[in-house]
């Protein structure tokens, strides 16, 4: 019974998606709040090596993002731009219709651990008034 116990723990260890989450927060007074989500992408591992793949590619989503329209670029599955989204989001998950041009920053989670700021802000402000991404937030 404890080799079938013990087999299965390790089967379910084996089993274990090792995930890399890249998110964009804004910085108000009192919290760092999330704004957007990419889909998680799959690393090797959870150590130092999982730490930089996980580092790379985040910045390489942004960069990419942000060179093809920033926060006015659409998501191709939903038509909404990532600055509509996130005005969707700031309500959903904060409760926060109404937003004065902020900047975005960057940060990645690695295996379901703490957010980590990968060095990048957004070129673009993100402000939402009324729950609506305006397209042009001037500072």
């Amino acid at each position: 019974m404890k080799i079938l116990v013990f087999l299965s723990l390790l089967a379910l260890a084996r089993g274990q998606e090792f995930l890399c989450h890249c998110g964009m927060f804004i910085s108000t007074e009192t919290a760092e709040l999330e704004v957007h989500r990419l889909p998680p992408f799959n690393i090797a591992d959870c150590d130092s090596g999982g730490y930089a793949a996980c580092a790379l590619y985040c910045i390489g989503e942004w960069e990419f993002i942000f060179n093809n329209g920033g926060l006015e670029m659409e998501n191709p599955s939903t038509g909404a731009t990532m600055g509509q989204e996130s005005c969707d989001n700031l309500v959903s998950w904060h409760n926060m219709p109404n937003l004065d041009p902020t900047p975005v920053h960057n940060d990645y989670m690695v295996c379901g651990g703490p957010w980590i700021w990968d060095g990048e802000q957004s070129k673009d402000n993100l402000c939402c008034v009324d729950g609506v991404f305006p397209n042009n937030c001037r500072n």
